[in-house]
């Protein structure tokens, strides 16, 4: 008889070995012998080979068992062994006797204890390198006895293990599904299908961070010349970057907090501060989002754009318009750069400075001025292809009080000619012709003004040397004649007093 002591135990069958059943006797022909020790035990599934049973005389023949495990059977000989391994599990009591068809044997009883067996469980080979990224792929574990396997995770973020049943086979298929980077506790637990038996397994998976292999969609902003190769960086969104290596759409970003751009040759390694179209250069970024901790990037942004480095505007500032002799024309004829300068410029006098141009006063005529205008001043130095000349230089009307002066003009000396007179007892002299001016600009219109200059001679006597002529003060007349200032001449002009001739008459 078995004892059922589990929900997992298997209903025992009797074995009967030989013919007919268990006869009591009161006094048993044969003697039947056995182990002393009437208890055993033993594992589902583990093989047996020590039970062995004898019986005297040897006339018997006839065995019969009662009670036996499945899977344990006796020999044929005399002594028997019992032999096999359980089938099922639970507490037997088995008997045995021994008959030569009329006569019997004593009866002895056992009592077996079969235990459940306990499986084993276990990994097949698994893979020793996981990165995030890789396709789910299946996985098993393998019962030493028939079990419904079952998996837990230790962090399900990391990875966990779906179930799907096939198309195909209707077969139960576990599939490692990969969902970030780390170290993850996959657990396989076997509930044995006879027993109540539960055992599991870890198998500990590593999972590297995918590589990020480059960043697009960061570049610098363009910027007026400064000197340095320093850029800033243009504002983005998560969503306009681009991640080669991302896994669909995960949640990735850039922490720009230590981040920074320099302008670069083509090279990408050179700096560059000039003016023109430039690669950048971008370092301490760092990668961002809520995906973040699954990555690890080694690589910065790049970018195919070229950005521009712009030229600086500039103004000149602090021209002195010198003073001029009045010409005839509002040019400004030179220009005192003593205390002018750059603004702003970022480079030294020598880098940048500029070529001066001309100006024109407000007007031509002699008196204080102010410029108008100043034209054609360039940049020039090493550096001046960074600048740009914002507009031409304005008159610094606090520092800057130019003059047009007024211009000299002089009484020709050879107009100065006065005629010889007989003596009249007086000093008027004649001119021989109109006095004239030299210096005067163009055809202006300047002239001696008319009763001014009267010759006279210094002594109205007859002389035998030629007498000194004096003569009035000359002045100016005519639309132009602020514009000049006359000097009196300083020649000595003679004429003669010739005597004055006699008739006689009479």
């Amino acid at each position: 008889m078995k004892h059922s002591f589990s929900n997992f135990l298997m209903t025992s069958v009797i074995a009967l070995l030989g013919f007919g059943n268990i006869q009591a006797q009161t006094a048993p022909v044969y003697v039947i012998t056995g182990p002393s020790n009437s208890q055993f035990s033993f594992t589902n599934g583990t093989l047996i080979t020590s039970i062995t049973f004898a019986v005297t005389p040897a006339g018997a023949t006839n065995w019969v068992y009662t009670g036996l495990p499945l899977g344990i059977t006796p020999n044929t000989t005399n002594p028997q062994t019992l032999a096999g391994t359980p089938l099922e599990s639970g507490v037997f009591t088995v008997t045995v006797q021994a008959n030569d068809g009329t006569d019997y044997s004593n009866v002895l009883t056992y009592y077996m204890t079969v235990k459940p067996q306990i499986p084993t469980l276990t990994w097949p080979l698994l893979p020793t390198s996981l990165t995030y990224g890789n396709p789910s792929y299946q996985i098993y574990a393998h019962s030493s006895a028939s079990a419904i396997i079952t998996y837990d995770t230790s962090e399900a973020t990391i990875a966990n293990v779906t179930d799907s049943v096939s198309t195909s086979s209707g077969a139960t298929i576990h599939t490692l599904k990969i969902n970030g980077a780390g170290t993850v506790n996959i657990t396989a637990r076997s509930h044995s299908t006879t027993t109540s038996d539960v055992r599991d397994t870890t198998y500990t998976f590593t999972i590297a961070p995918k590589k990020i292999t480059a960043v697009n969609g960061v570049k610098a902003q363009t910027k007026i010349y400064d000197g340095t190769s320093v850029a800033a960086i243009e504002p983005f969104t998560a969503s306009s970057l681009q991640f080669i290596g991302r896994v669909g759409t995960d949640a990735l970003d850039l922490d720009t907090t230590a981040a920074t751009a320099k302008f670069v040759e083509d090279d990408t390694i050179t700096l560059i501060s000039n003016v023109g179209f430039h690669k950048q250069k971008f370092t301490g970024f760092v990668l961002a989002g809520a995906a973040a901790w699954k990555y690890t990037m080694n690589v910065q942004p790049t970018s195919n754009d070229r950005v521009a480095i712009t030229r600086r505007p500039v103004t000149i500032e602090g021209l002195r318009a010198n003073d001029k002799t009045y010409d005839g024309n509002n040019k400004v004829t030179s220009i005192d750069t003593t205390f002018a300068s750059m603004n702003p410029n970022i480079d030294s006098h020598a880098d940048l400075w500029f070529n001066v141009g001309t100006g024109e006063f407000d007007s031509e005529t002699a008196g204080d001025k102010t410029v108008t205008s100043y034209t054609g001043f360039t940049l020039t130095g090493n550096k001046s292809n960074n600048y740009t000349l914002s507009a031409q230089p304005s008159f610094d009307a606090v520092n800057n009080h130019p003059r047009i002066l007024p211009k000299d003009i002089y009484v020709k000396n050879n107009s100065l000619l006065v005629k010889d007179k007989n003596f009249d007892g007086t000093d008027p002299a004649t001119y021989k012709s109109t006095p004239e001016l030299n210096g005067r600009v163009g055809l202006d219109d300047v002239f001696i003004m008319s009763a001014t200059g009267i010759p006279t001679f210094s002594d109205i006597h007859v002389s035998d040397d030629s007498i000194p002529i004096n003569f009035t003060q000359f002045a100016l007349d005519g639309t132009k004649k602020d514009n000049y200032i006359l000097q009196q001449p300083d020649t000595v002009i003679k004429a003669n007093i010739n005597p004055m001739p006699v008739i006689i008459t009479g």
